[in-house]
C-alpha cells in the first residue's frame, strides 16, 4: 500500500445541489429540472484488422458528443421571473434564421457539491421539444440538446433565481381541437385524458478536418410536429376525419393547447396553436378497464410566419444576436 500516494478519503457529493442554466438573450433562466443527463460522451471501436491476433490490436477514437435532455415541470413565474421556461424553448425549438439555422444559447450544469462537476456548454441548440399533459399528473416540457463542447466552470447561484412558485397541474390545462366538419364547434379538454406534443429538428453534427474532433457546426433539417391525444372513450369526430383523409387534398384542422394565468401576482402563460393537423385513425383496444383511444397526429404548417402566428402568449422569439 505504502507505494501509491493517498488522495484521502472520497467525498459523497449529493446532486440535489446540482442544477441546469440556460443563458438566454443575456439572461439566466434556471430549470427547476426533474432529471437532467446533458454530457459529454466519446465512442472508442476496436476495429477487425487481419493481424494472426485471437485479441483486437488497435483501437479507433470516435467524435466527441455532446447532448442529453431536461425533464422540468410547468410552473408558474412569480415577480421578476415571469417568463414561462416552457415557452421560452419553444421559441427556441422553432424559430429558423433566413438560411435556417437554429439560435444557440450557453448552458451551465453543476452536477453535485464537487467543484470538479460544474462545467459550460457552449453554442447549445435545442433539438427537440415535448409537452406532455396528463390527468392527474403533474404537467412536464422535456428538451433534447445538443451542444458543439465542454469546458470547466465555476458555478454558483442566487436565490432569487429560484424562487417559489406553484408547478402547472392537469386542472390548469386547456386543449381545443377544432376540426370544420363540426361546423365552428371544438373539442375540449371534458373529452380528453391526455395529450402530448412533440417537435423534433432532426438536428445532425457537422464534422471536418478542422483537426478536432468536437464537430464544426449543428445543422438542424426538415422538422417533424407531432403528438397524440387519449379520450375517454371513442371520439367520433376526429375518427371520421380520419378515415376521410383520402376525400381532401389539404388539411385545416388545428389544435390549440396551453394554460393561462389568472392569478393576480402569477404570469407565464402558455397559448399555442397547430395548423393543419391530419389525425390518423384511432387506436383502440378490447379492456376490463376505462375505454380510451389514442389518436396521433401530424401538423405540417404553411410557412414559418402561419406557426409563429400560433404563438398568441408565453412564447417570446428569439432574435439574432
Amino acid at each position: 500500500m505504502g507505494l501509491y500516494p493517498v488522495l484521502g478519503n472520497p467525498p459523497a457529493s449529493m446532486g440535489f445541489v446540482g442544477f441546469i442554466r440556460f443563458n438566454i438573450s443575456g439572461l439566466n433562466q434556471l430549470i427547476r429540472a426533474n432529471s437532467c443527463d446533458v454530457a459529454l460522451s466519446q465512442a472508442i471501436d476496436a476495429p477487425d484488422v487481419i493481424d494472426g491476433r485471437y485479441d483486437r490490436t488497435i483501437y479507433s477514437l470516435q467524435p466527441f458528443e455532446v447532448g442529453g435532455s431536461v425533464e422540468f415541470p410547468a410552473i408558474y413565474g412569480t415577480g421578476a421571473s415571469c417568463a414561462s421556461p416552457a415557452g421560452i424553448l419553444l421559441g427556441f425549438t422553432t424559430y429558423r434564421t433566413p438560411v435556417g439555422k437554429l439560435i444557440d444559447f450557453d448552458i451551465d450544469v453543476k452536477y453535485s457539491g464537487q467543484a470538479s462537476t460544474d462545467f459550460a456548454y457552449p453554442d447549445c441548440i435545442v433539438d427537440t421539444w415535448s409537452f406532455t399533459g396528463t390527468q392527474s399528473e403533474q404537467t412536464t416540457c422535456n428538451v433534447g440538446l445538443i451542444g458543439t463542447k465542454r469546458d470547466p466552470s465555476a458555478l454558483t447561484i442566487d436565490s432569487d433565481e429560484t424562487p417559489v412558485t406553484r408547478s402547472i397541474n392537469w386542472n390548469d390545462l386547456f386543449i381545443n381541437i377544432e376540426v370544420p366538419s363540426i361546423d365552428g364547434g371544438i373539442i375540449q379538454g371534458q373529452y380528453v385524458r391526455s395529450f402530448t406534443v412533440e417537435i423534433n429538428n432532426n438536428a445532425i453534427r457537422i464534422y471536418t478536418l478542422n483537426n478536432s474532433l468536437y464537430p464544426q457546426d449543428i445543422s438542424p433539417t426538415k422538422r417533424d410536429i407531432t403528438g397524440s391525444i387519449v379520450f375517454m372513450g371513442r371520439q367520433a369526430v376526429v375518427s371520421q376525419r380520419a378515415l376521410e383523409n383520402v376525400t381532401r387534398c389539404s388539411e385545416n384542422s388545428t389544435i390549440q393547447f396551453g394554460y393561462s394565468i389568472s392569478s393576480p401576482g402569477c404570469c407565464g402563460d402558455l397559448n399555442v396553436t397547430f395548423p393543419n393537423i391530419v389525425f390518423q385513425i384511432e387506436e383502440i383496444a378490447l379492456t376490463n378497464d376505462l375505454l380510451e383511444t389514442t389518436v396521433n397526429w401530424r401538423s405540417l404548417p404553411d410557412s414559418q410566419d402561419q406557426l409563429w402566428d400560433g404563438f398568441t402568449s408565453g412564447v417570446p422569439l428569439p432574435s439574432e444576436s
